[in-house]
């Protein structure tokens, strides 16, 4: 995937905490990424359906949410490739990340900056 398709792909937020979901819409809008955002990783399984995503948010508040939803992810042949961001309200996220082999884990509450550096990794 070049670069120009994944700019045209959403963001897509998976955020339990309403008021965390938005604050990242925000900040990703703000910064020019189009952001689809839902409450609940069953609500993200049937966003990833549509295929327009180039990165998810994936709350960790749930280990065993989160768990099933990467299983089901990365039994999808696209779907497995799109990257995940874990966000967790602790300040040493980096075990989450390890534990659910993703790459990075962003702890709450958030840098905006480190976030959109993160983003900026992942989509250019």
């Amino acid at each position: 995937m070049t670069a120009l398709d994944r700019a045209r792909k959403a963001v897509l937020i998976i955020e339990q905490n309403a008021i965390d979901r938005e604050g990242l819409a925000v900040i990703l809008r703000r910064a020019g990424y189009p952001v689809v955002a839902v409450g609940s990783p069953q609500a993200g399984l049937e966003a990833l359906s549509g295929g327009e995503t180039a990165l998810i948010l994936l709350d960790a508040t749930r280990p065993d949410d989160v768990r099933e939803f990467l299983q089901r992810c990365r039994g999808d042949q696209a779907v497995g490739r799109v990257p995940v961001v874990l966000t967790a309200d602790t300040p040493d996220a980096s075990p989450l990340a390890q534990a659910f082999g993703v790459s990075v884990c962003l702890p709450k509450p958030f840098d905006e900056e480190a976030l959109l550096g993160e983003v900026r990794r992942h989509l250019g």
